[in-house]
């Protein structure tokens, strides 16, 4: 079939929202969901752009849980969501889980 950035569009206040779908089976030792967000097939290897859909729809199947995660937001051929501050107490630059929570801002896109 042809190739689309997009697995589905959402509306919201008459706009279109694209929206890639991407998954992760298992949750690592280390407690991160890591999602791979890119395309391949036989002709390509693709890193999604704002060009190619407005978020990314991030479902982890171990927990059930699934992120929003806007496209313009930095990122390169993973994403990785974590629940729990790392070992290492570092929290900048990490994707944390209630911030990306579906049900927490599915109403506040624009």
């Amino acid at each position: 079939g042809d190739y689309c950035s997009y697995d589905f569009i959402a509306t919201k206040d008459d706009k279109l929202i694209k929206i890639q779908v991407k998954t992760t089976e298992k949750i690592h030792e280390n407690g991160a969901m890591i999602f791979s967000v890119t395309s391949r097939n036989y002709y390509e290897y693709k890193i999604y752009t704002n060009q190619d859909c407005d978020y990314f729809y991030l479902f982890c199947l171990e927990n059930e849980k699934g992120f929003l995660y806007p496209i313009n937001r930095p990122h390169s051929s993973h994403i990785t969501i974590r629940e729990e501050i790392p070992k290492n107490n570092m929290t900048k630059g990490i994707n944390f889980a209630k911030d990306f929570l579906f049900e927490n801002i599915i109403n506040t896109l624009a």
